[in-house]
């Protein structure tokens, strides 16, 4: 009898051993599913918030104000909702939709000061902040710089609705002129062994190269995409800590030469920072900007050495802002743009240089440029402008840049 509990024993006790290692497989399997979903709902949050729909307001009456929204990428919309400061609510409307394309909503606020969110379906809340309004691009800064909407941003709407719709005094751009400040600016970096003098008089011609790994998204040395809020397009896939680029309290965009020098070979690296219009029409267009510019700290002959060009592209308007503008590479042969305007050129040597201390300077430049083009004879319905600045350089540190769109005016 002994024998046979033995062998009843020793049963149980395997039968005892795979149930806890069933159970334990099992909750691991569906930790780790469970581990997944969060993972994935949090790269879809991330995404969410890393590309904001452009949310702009004009005046209906004087409680009734329509909010159009850009989605940026598909972004499923649960509701609008319009809230005094203090959190109590004004307004609310159900949208439950995924927007694919732009989209106007009515929104009542009859009380001030106040704030319009929407919300998606995960969470994320998008406010109208009106300084990310395009429609306020020209406003002056005590209207673009308010927190929330108040009495004053909303006489202000009511004036400019009434100049557009009487035809006379808007400044503002009219609904064909739309700056795509909300992509932030647009970045291209890369490396190259081609002198300076040829790089940013012309198109940029790369050859194919790869390493083994290709480093991040690489197509080529100088076609590398990814993007990041605040910096549309650039070489790497990742920012942490704000190691490659970051925005200072200036407003400027602080870029680390690192960007162009990632498993890329060369002797000069070439960073690419442009904003962007949209035109919907053809016609005479002015534009006014202005470019600031300067490097970290630099020995004398490392300064004469950065080379800089503003430069203006007109681009198809339904261009994939994707591209590489400038950019020309085997594999892409076709440059996206109609014509390239060199607006300035400082060659090696001539940038101004400031003195910080016994032989460290800084390499500046800063001007405000007035640019004339004719979208009316090169044959297509909409256009979008890119304008900003070429840079190249062979030091490793630091570059600011800040471009500035002053104003647009039509004919």
């Amino acid at each position: 009898m002994r024998g046979v509990e033995s062998i009843i024993g020793a049963y149980l006790a395997v039968i005892i051993v795979i149930s806890v290692v069933t159970g334990l497989y099992l909750y691991i399997l569906k930790a780790g599913r469970s581990v997944d979903e969060q993972i994935r709902e949090a790269i879809v949050n991330y995404q969410s918030a890393s590309y904001p729909p452009v949310l702009s307001l004009s005046y209906v009456n004087d409680t009734t104000f329509k909010l159009s929204i850009t989605p940026y990428t598909p972004l499923y919309i649960e509701e609008a909702i319009a809230k005094e400061i203090d959190g109590e609510l004004i307004y609310s409307v159900s949208v439950k939709e995924v927007l694919y394309k732009p989209r106007e909503l009515e929104v009542v606020i009859n009380k001030t000061p106040a704030t319009i969110l929407l919300v998606s379906s995960r969470g994320v809340v998008f406010y109208y902040i009106p300084r990310q309004d395009p429609g306020l691009l020209t406003a002056p800064d005590y209207i673009r710089n308010k927190p929330f909407i108040d009495d004053e941003l909303i006489e202000y709407l009511k004036r400019r609705s009434n100049n557009t719709q009487s035809g006379y005094g808007s400044t503002e751009p009219t609904g064909s002129i739309t700056p795509l400040d909300y992509l932030g600016y647009k970045v291209s970096s890369g490396k190259t062994n081609r002198p300076a003098s040829l790089l940013l008089n012309g198109p940029i011609s790369c050859p194919p190269w790869w390493t083994s790994p290709p480093p991040l998204d690489a197509y080529s040395p100088c076609n590398v995409n990814a993007t990041d809020y605040g910096v549309y397009h650039s070489i790497l896939t990742y920012n942490y800590n704000k190691t490659y680029w970051y925005f200072d309290n200036e407003g400027y965009l602080n870029i680390s030469s690192e960007l162009a020098s990632i498993n890329i070979p060369g002797s000069n690296k070439y960073i690419q920072v442009l904003r962007l219009i949209k035109f919907a029409s053809p016609g005479l267009y002015t534009i006014l900007f202005s470019v600031s510019f300067e490097t970290g700290p630099l020995s004398t002959y490392q300064a004469n050495n950065t080379a800089l060009s503003v430069v203006l592209y007109i681009l198809r308007g339904d261009t994939s802002l994707n591209n590489y503008i400038a950019l020309s590479t085997p594999e892409k042969p076709t440059t996206p743009w109609l014509r390239r305007v060199l607006i300035d050129y400082k060659p090696q040597g001539s940038l101004e240089t400031r003195s910080i201390s016994y032989g460290v300077v800084k390499a500046v430049y800063s001007s405000n440029n007035t640019v004339s083009i004719n979208l009316s004879n090169l044959g297509f319905n909409e256009y979008i402008v890119a304008y900003g600045v070429e840079v190249t350089f062979p030091w490793s540190g630091s570059i600011r840049v800040k471009i500035d769109l002053v104003s647009v005016e039509e004919g």
